[in-house]
């Protein structure tokens, strides 16, 4: 009985002293360009050994420019110091360094977040003790996350005009067994620019309310998470908006 064959092909290049390797096979690719706005990578070969005397370099970009992007680990382990992964905050070997990761650490707080649409991640190897590598999780996520118990935030340049095309959020989070109560001291766009605020720490979350146009008013949320979105269109960018936050016994 004929057994089936599989085929691999590999692409190598020598850089600073490392190979840079590529394989059609995405189980085995070494370095990848990913897009979306969440999604999944693993080192080369996972969860079996990685390659040594190698450079994988992975560049992550998003869609919305206006969120960051948040790392996870569901599983690390490389050579202790010679073997590591660097995260860093854009997409190059330049960009500033989040984290310098290595060994056998506690995925349970193991984690990196960008300030932008971009991250950049790389594997590097040497030429002794290999080790299975990493099994990561990416997503976009919301940069603005607001963690006392009372502060506020504004459109971006107010009182002068906010930007087009804005895609911006803010998470409030307070203390459990709260509530927030959100008040809108300032609002004036244009009506194709919405304001929508959601009962909860995510857009899955209910919607409490939507504004456009001129609105004040307060609203409160039923538990200790609130998230905020507002979205512009191209054109007809007004003042913006002023909002305050306060933690609050529940209704």
């Amino acid at each position: 009985m004929l057994k089936a064959l599989t085929f691999y092909i590999f692409c190598a290049s020598l850089t600073n002293g490392k190979v840079i390797v590529k394989s059609v096979n995405p189980r085995d690719e070494c370095g990848s360009v990913l897009s979306g706005n969440e999604g999944n990578f693993t080192s080369p070969g996972y969860p079996d050994l990685y390659p040594s005397n190698v450079t994988c370099e992975y560049i992550i970009s998003t869609s919305n420019a206006d969120r960051g992007i948040r790392l996870t680990f569901s599983d690390f382990s490389t050579e202790l110091d010679n073997d590591y992964v660097e995260v860093r905050d854009g997409n190059s070997s330049t960009a500033p360094l989040l984290e310098r990761i290595t060994g056998e650490p506690d995925i349970s707080t193991l984690s990196a977040t960008s300030t932008s649409s971009n991250m950049y991640v790389a594997l590097v190897t040497d030429s002794s003790v290999r080790g299975r590598g990493f099994s990561a999780a990416y997503a976009s996520i919301c940069p603005n996350l607001l963690t006392d118990d009372k502060g506020g935030f504004s459109s971006p340049n107010f009182p002068s005009p906010y930007n087009p095309d804005a895609n911006l959020c803010w998470g409030i989070s307070v203390q459990p067994g709260f509530a927030i109560e959100l008040e809108v001291t300032s609002f004036v766009t244009s009506p194709e620019d919405v304001m929508t605020i959601y009962d909860g720490a995510s857009e899955d979350s209910p919607i409490i309310a939507s504004l456009s146009g001129e609105v004040i008013g307060d609203y409160y949320s039923t538990g200790n998470n609130m998230y905020i979105t507002f979205i512009s269109n191209p054109a007809n960018e007004l003042e913006g908006f002023v909002v305050y936050y306060k933690q609050v016994s529940k209704i």
